[in-house]
């Protein structure tokens, strides 16, 4: 059992992608958010990857400012 929490905290101290950021890959776009959208969207589906949905942030944050201000 020593040798198991042993093993484990030394694979903990020695992979630094342990303890660095929250796991999430950032890539600078050259293009715009729809271009670079419509360009990951057609990479994913040609690996075979289904796109269940889009979320339109935008209009989602125009609904809830109007519903605010109205209630």
């Amino acid at each position: 059992m020593r040798s198991l929490i042993l093993a484990f905290l030394t694979i903990m101290i020695f992979t630094p992608s342990a303890f660095t950021g929250d796991g999430m890959v950032k890539v600078k776009s050259a293009h715009d958010v729809k271009s670079t959208a419509d360009k990951l969207e057609a990479v994913l589906m040609s690996k075979g990857m289904t796109i269940f949905t889009l979320i339109d942030h935008a209009m989602g944050a125009k609904k809830s400012r109007c519903d605010i201000t109205t209630n």
